[in-house]
């Protein structure tokens, strides 16, 4: 890997939601806390091959934000991005692709590259470096009909771009809360003539904000820090 670069950044990202004015879209983050922190120069990184998302949250559906993490990334233009996909492909034609799978299944279960492989698959595919994620936070809550509050949708990530010689160069959090409307259950609850209370109108109780609205708002958050890497001219 060729040495020469500008300056990355280790961005930490935390953010926690307040109420928002419908059921299906959030507000901004009450507070934004970052880390940033100097790394050491050297680094042109001009293909970055996007090793896939590890699944902690404790949900299969949480896989699902793996295609609006790699959307982020493409939409950033910071460098060269290689899908999941195109790596695997790349890795089995440049005659990797047993360690390329263990790499992957290394990140996707320990979020570990192992030094090893990530140096032979880099240099095999001629990548300078691999995108790992994960999506640590996956949950949604729809308020029952007594409760006071909001419904919600809960959706936590990280990324971490690692170097081929296994140095890493950037790494991002991002944790959101997003709300629904307030709930009041006074204003659709009441007695009938036995002193029986009933719930006068369940479309009243505000559903979670839906995860293919909020998912794009998180992941484009998490990658707003990715600084702009060199490229070869």
């Amino acid at each position: 890997m060729k040495q020469l670069l500008v300056l990355c950044v280790l961005s930490g990202v935390l953010a926690v939601g307040c109420k928002s004015a419908s059921t299906t879209a959030s507000a901004p983050a009450k507070e934004v806390t970052r880390k940033t922190a100097s790394i050491p120069e050297g680094y042109t990184i001009n293909t970055v091959g996007i090793l896939g998302i590890a699944n902690t949250a404790g949900d299969p559906e949480a896989m699902q934000m793996e295609q609006y993490l790699v959307n982020a990334l493409y939409g950033t233009e910071a460098t060269h991005f290689r899908s999941v996909d195109g790596f695997a492909k790349d890795a089995e034609l440049a005659g990797v692709k047993a360690e390329y799978d263990k790499l992957q299944a290394g990140w996707r279960s320990h979020r570990v590259a192992d030094p090893t492989l990530l140096a032979k698959v880099c240099a095999a595919t001629k990548y300078d470096a691999v995108m790992g994620m994960e999506v640590n936070s996956w949950q949604q809550y729809k308020l029952q009909a007594t409760e006071e509050g909001t419904s919600y949708t809960n959706l936590g990530v990280k990324l971490t771009l690692i170097a081929a010689d296994a140095v890493t160069l950037w790494e991002s959090s991002a944790l959101r809360k997003f709300e629904s409307q307030p709930y009041d259950p006074s204003f659709n609850i009441r007695s009938d003539q036995s002193g029986l209370t009933r719930t006068t109108s369940q479309s009243a109780i505000p559903e979670p904000p839906k995860i293919e609205r909020v998912a794009p708002e998180l992941a484009a958050e998490a990658v707003q820090e990715l600084p702009k890497l060199r490229q070869e001219p």
